[in-house]
């Protein structure tokens, strides 16, 4: 398994968001979401680069760990998710069924598969002892 560099990521992040915010430059007109759309473009980018070098070192992992992976992984799914409907909005498009604010229930979903995840991992730590 690599290991990861932590400079890299943090370059890599710092690419991301620049890129998004030349993006968001240039199909947003009005400024007063643009550091909005900007960070939530962000975080789809860093979002997407983390879960496709999860998909690359999951190969190693078997077992419990394999499965807290796959739960973190399907979590930053659902964040992905929720800033792409929070983008969606700022720039006034809606998809919210009878009035409910999806952008938040992705987001709790997202969270419950983080919490699994933790829970598989201390499971993993209990067979270890």
């Amino acid at each position: 398994m690599t290991k990861i560099r932590h400079k890299k990521v943090i370059y890599i992040a710092a690419l991301l968001f620049v890129l998004s915010s030349a993006i968001v430059s240039a199909f947003h007109e009005p400024m007063e979401s643009f550091i909005d759309i900007g960070i939530d473009l962000a975080g789809i980018l860093i979002g997407i680069a983390v879960t496709i070098y999860m998909l690359l070192i999951l190969k190693s992992f078997k077992g419990t760990l394999r499965k807290a992976f796959y739960f973190i992984m399907i979590g930053i799914f659902f964040q992905i998710l929720a800033l792409t409907e929070h983008i969606l909005a700022d720039w006034g498009v809606h998809i919210y069924p009878l009035n409910i604010d999806t952008h938040h229930i992705l987001m709790i979903i997202g969270i419950i598969f983080f919490a699994v995840a933790v829970y598989n991992l201390r499971k993993m730590m209990a067979e270890i002892e």
